[in-house]
């Protein structure tokens, strides 16, 4: 890590987290109000049909921070460990400026390319230009 610390990762991660732990409080309280709401009965199919959308959403929304949250935690416990910053795959140095975007990144953007070309995910040339400056 060359321009921005360890220590300052840290806290960017830390900050993220908590971030993110309020925003699911506030997602588990809006679909608590949500299923309070609801009745057995509806008098208008329209307004039941925008309720079960929204707490679809809600759930959604639900899962990917859970899944943004376990990634901060895994990057916390590789600055813990000392291999934050390494890509799992590789082993190479993962640029900072990929950091910076995606602070839990665990992989280079060239071993994250392969994997998105395996899994036909693959990112703009624009992007991984951008990316691969670091």
């Amino acid at each position: 890590m060359n321009t921005v610390s360890l220590s300052e990762h840290k806290k960017r991660l830390l900050l993220r987290q908590s971030n993110l732990n309020s925003s699911l409080e506030k997602i588990k309280v809006e679909i608590e109000e949500t299923s309070k709401t609801q009745t057995g009965f509806h008098a208008d199919f329209l307004d039941h049909a925008k309720e079960q959308s929204d707490l679809a959403a809600l759930f959604e929304m639900s899962e990917q921070y859970m899944k943004e949250k376990d990634q901060v935690s895994i990057a916390l416990a590789r600055i813990e460990k000392g291999t934050f910053g390494e890509c799992l795959d590789c082993g190479d140095a993962i640029s900072t400026k990929r950091i910076l975007a995606q602070p839990s990144a665990n992989c280079c953007l060239e071993c994250q390319d392969q994997k998105e070309e395996y899994f036909g995910l693959g990112i703009d040339q624009k992007t991984k230009q951008q990316l691969k400056v670091a």
